[in-house]
């Protein structure tokens, strides 16, 4: 089946696509479009493609990929406008450097297991980095705080980094204790307690294969699903939560805290 275009529904097609729509018969809003416009649609994208992967529903997810390979295609489109690279560079570009990492794949390098190939992975990149650069530079900086935590830690680790070996439940008791001797408002101290515990309890979740932005997010769900439920229940019946009772506050917090 053809595009209106004459192309096949695949990336061509809508490459030919996109690139009409940046044309002069095009659309105005789509020729408006710079790198800085998009940057908004595209983390929005990257978040509903991770809320259907969450979800588990592959429906969904292949519409979010869709939509995501839009911001892609727009942006090499851009990129083309201007002179800046076309998208056969990009392709050579991730095509070599996938290669190039995967000498186990297609080179005299062996790794028997997913451990050797991430320390193979952080070796190559080692010599593809500047002499002063750090193997943390590229992790980027507008991840969400637990996101950003998750990677630099992982990759420090990577690069052979060793985390201290004391039992995770007292070290996090300790901070937590020093945390709630602290006054009611935050102070300096009280931020880097607090930090230090959100740190290691990232370091928990990673030592477990968990991702601490994907766990946190499935709470947030549960937490509001609960409260949206909760407060319909309660109009129903003419009260609101400060009408709640010690025991009805306990159940609540049984069902997000499970």
């Amino acid at each position: 089946m053809a595009t209106p275009l004459g192309s096949e529904y695949n990336f061509q097609g809508l490459k030919e696509l996109v690139a009409r729509l940046r044309s002069a018969d095009g659309c105005p809003w789509d020729q408006e479009q710079t790198h800085s416009s998009l940057r908004n649609a595209l983390l929005e994208e990257c978040h509903e493609v991770l809320n259907a992967l969450d979800a588990g529903d592959t429906g969904n997810l292949l519409e979010e990929l869709g939509d995501l390979l839009v911001q892609v295609v727009f942006h090499c489109q851009i990129a083309e406008d201007l002179g800046e690279f076309d998208t056969s560079a990009m392709f050579r570009t991730i095509i070599s450097k996938l290669i190039r990492r995967h000498p186990h794949v297609f080179g005299n390098t062996t790794a028997k297991h997913a451990r050797e190939v991430e320390e193979n992975w952080e070796k190559i990149k080692a010599t593809e980095r500047s002499r002063n650069s750090s193997p943390l530079d590229s992790v980027p900086k507008s991840l969400p705080s637990l996101s950003f935590a998750h990677a630099i830690s992982q990759r420090a680790a990577r690069n052979g980094l060793r985390f201290p070996q004391q039992d995770e439940f007292s070290l996090i008791n300790e901070i937590t204790r020093r945390t709630e001797k602290e006054p009611t408002h935050t102070t300096s101290l009280g931020e880097v307690e607090f930090g230090t515990l959100l740190f290691k309890l990232i370091q928990m979740a990673r030592g477990s294969g968990i991702d601490a932005e994907s766990a946190l997010r499935k709470t947030n769900s549960r937490f509001q699903n609960c409260f949206d439920s909760l407060t319909r229940d309660l109009k129903s019946s003419g009260r609101t939560v400060s009408d709640l009772s010690d025991a009805e506050h306990e159940n609540f917090w049984k069902q997000v805290l499970i």
